[in-house]
């Protein structure tokens, strides 16, 4: 399942949200998601995140171009089995906020895990040049390709890759 594009919030800001179906119960999708430490198994481009004092985390990725990037977040709510929301604090690198909310699928087949998240990028570059200096794609594209890993990592136990794998005849 995918829902929602991206938008724009001002000249600035831009929000993506996508949505995936997964055979879960929301306490396994909660539990999983409450423990940050858990995105980088299958959120592209963040290489860590590590708690610090409660309710905050430290994040690290790698830009396409290379760069380190860190930020420190922290939960502004946790609804269980509901919701978790998380903002960077003030003076971060990079700021940006996100949510994941769980809703029972129709017909019981699992939970639908919404994922929003905002950027904003710095005055300097445009929204285009910033994403795509810093994840190397679109955003609403590796938002849904996240989601995808996280069904895949929850549902079988492992996620398949063909990175490395010999091409075949094009």
């Amino acid at each position: 399942m995918q829902s929602g594009g991206g938008k724009h919030l001002g000249t600035t800001d831009y929000t993506v949200e996508r949505a995936v179906t997964i055979d879960c119960t929301a306490a396994e999708l909660y539990r999983f998601w409450r423990e940050l430490e858990n995105l980088p198994r299958f959120m592209a481009g963040i290489e860590s995140i590590r708690p610090l004092e409660e309710g905050r985390y430290l994040w690290a990725a790698e830009s396409s171009d290379g760069r380190r990037l860190e930020w420190v977040t922290e939960i502004l709510e946790a609804e269980p089995e509901r919701l978790i929301s998380w903002a960077s604090v003030r003076g971060s690198e990079l700021s940006a906020w996100g949510s994941v909310r769980f809703h029972p699928a129709p017909g019981e087949r699992g939970t639908e895990v919404h994922l929003a998240e905002r950027f904003q990028p710095p005055l300097s570059l445009t929204l285009g040049e910033w994403f795509w200096n810093l994840f190397g794609e679109d955003p609403g594209v590796r938002l849904q390709e996240d989601l995808r890993r996280l069904q895949q990592l929850l549902e079988s136990g492992e996620l398949v890759s063909i990175e490395g794998q010999p091409r075949g005849k094009g």
